[in-house]
């Protein structure tokens, strides 16, 4: 039995508001990886500065370095 017309626009449709919202999310992955390079950028710069990075750098650094793990080690 084939589809008809409007069965196909339909799954036509579906597919691409599919591929759009896996684009915005790729999007999305993306500003958040560039801000977060931003981040570690910054936090090196105080660790070179300071010696050592304050509780709360540390802490952020970490975090950070577990999501560049659990992204393939993307930012560095």
């Amino acid at each position: 039995m084939s589809k008809t017309l409007i069965e196909e626009l339909a799954d036509l449709k579906r597919v691409f508001a599919e591929d759009s919202a896996e684009a915005d999310l790729i999007r999305r992955a993306m500003f958040m990886l560039d801000d977060q390079e931003r981040v570690i950028g910054r936090l090196k710069d105080e660790q070179k500065q300071q010696g050592l990075l304050s509780p709360r750098g540390r802490h952020a650094m970490d975090k950070l370095q577990g999501l560049d793990l659990a992204l393939g080690g993307k930012l560095q």
